[in-house]
């Protein structure tokens, strides 16, 4: 039996305009509380809070966007999302005091959300059904090149002091986003009136799924782990007294999830989700433990390697799970509850652990961080055990249309 294409022109665009989004995602995400430090005179407290404001925009668009998507059209945000995002991109020249650049990041995390949002909502009627994992885990590919890639620029940048020259790297990677967005045909789900009318209400279900709240609330925990590795890693670095190794910490993080994503997307459509979400939750907390407590460079390099491959293989079983849950029509909703869910933990964690980090040292703050990752394992046993987390089939019927 001939295998469904998988590499469409379509599905390419998408990938590579995710790659282009999430680079200039992680650039800003990994330097700007440096930035508001060295830059602006903030505090590390005020540092965490620049990281965390942008992830709490994210997380308003998409609780509202998951519920509206279907009736506006995917395109339509999309487009409208990417066109905010690189037009707020430009501001940043023009901002020289605190309180304007965390309204900026504030907003500009308002459309960024829209854009993520809507690029994962379209991706799984992008490729084919039998191969929604194998194909969800090549698209993440370009979220795992994008760790690679906007941190390591953006340490080189930070450690040049040329601020100025990463905005203008930022604003070209969402310019260039949105241009190639423009190309790409979407697949469009029509509602029937039951279902238009379902989704206009004013109400919790449209926007949270709850069949993926269990889901959800692991993410919460991963989240927010998580986000200590990527707001603090320079100020850590330069703490242990390996900066030039923190520049690199990314990148290996990264080819190692590039070598194992594949495989892991096709592992998620022969065995199912938890061969991809228990081996996540456990290397996530042996790179954690090895990450707080190591004083070389190489032991660094090897905690990024394993912290990558963790949080790569539970996203991509996350997301693929959550568009698995439910019929077609709700698919944006349940993928917004995972991404609103792992989006709060990593937007409440910079702000806390910016404040932990002070009181109790950074290592101390990884091995805490350590200790969720096994706690989120126990809890996914839990609900998989009560049957909270299966994974069930729904019929998807599309119709291309161009924009």
């Amino acid at each position: 039996m001939k295998k469904e294409v998988l590499w469409t022109k379509d599905f390419l665009l998408l990938t590579v305009t995710n790659f282009l989004v999430f680079t200039s995602f992680f650039i800003y995400m990994s330097t700007i509380s440096t930035y508001t430090v060295q830059s602006l005179g903030g505090t590390t407290t005020i540092g965490g809070i620049a990281v965390s404001i942008f992830i709490v925009g994210v997380l308003l668009a998409r609780i509202f966007i998951g519920a509206w998507i279907e009736q506006i059209g995917r395109k339509q945000v999309l487009l409208g999302g990417l066109l905010f995002y690189a037009g707020l991109s430009f501001l940043f020249f023009f901002i020289h005091h605190l309180l304007p650049l965390l309204l900026l990041r504030f907003f500009h995390g308002i459309f960024c959300g829209m854009t993520l949002t809507a690029a994962n909502t379209i991706t799984p009627s992008l490729v084919p059904k039998k191969r929604r994992g194998e194909g969800i885990g090549y698209y993440g590919m370009s979220i795992s090149l994008a760790i690679a890639v906007g941190p390591f620029l953006g340490m080189k940048l930070i450690h040049a002091e040329q601020f100025t020259a990463m905005f203008i790297l930022c604003s070209g990677f969402s310019v260039t986003a949105f241009l190639t967005a423009c190309l790409i045909q979407i697949p469009v789900f029509s509602l029937n009136q039951t279902q238009r009318a379902e989704l206009k209400q004013w109400k919790w279900k449209n926007f949270i799924e709850k069949k993926c709240l269990p889901l959800a609330s692991i993410g919460l925990l991963v989240g927010f782990a998580y986000s200590s590795v990527m707001s603090f890693i320079s100020f850590y670095g330069q703490t242990l007294r390996l900066e030039t190794y923190t520049t690199y910490f990314f990148l290996i993080n990264a080819i190692c999830i590039l070598l194992t994503r594949p495989y892991l997307g096709k592992l998620y459509d022969r065995k199912g989700v938890h061969f991809v979400l228990y081996p996540a939750l456990i290397l996530l907390s042996i790179g954690m433990v090895l990450y707080s407590q190591t004083t070389h460079g190489l032991g660094l390099l090897i905690a990024g390697a394993l912290m990558g491959i963790g949080y790569g293989a539970y996203q991509l079983g996350g997301q693929t799970l959550a568009s698995s849950l439910i019929p077609p029509y709700r698919m944006g909703v349940s993928v917004s509850t995972f991404f609103i869910f792992l989006d709060a933990g990593m937007g409440i964690g910079p702000t806390f652990h910016g404040w932990l980090s002070k009181q109790i040292g950074f290592d101390s703050m990884y091995t805490i961080n350590a200790a969720l990752f096994i706690i989120a394992l126990i809890i996914y046993t839990f609900f998989t055990k009560k049957g909270y987390i299966s994974k069930t089939e729904h019929y998807e019927k599309t119709e291309t249309t161009g924009f």
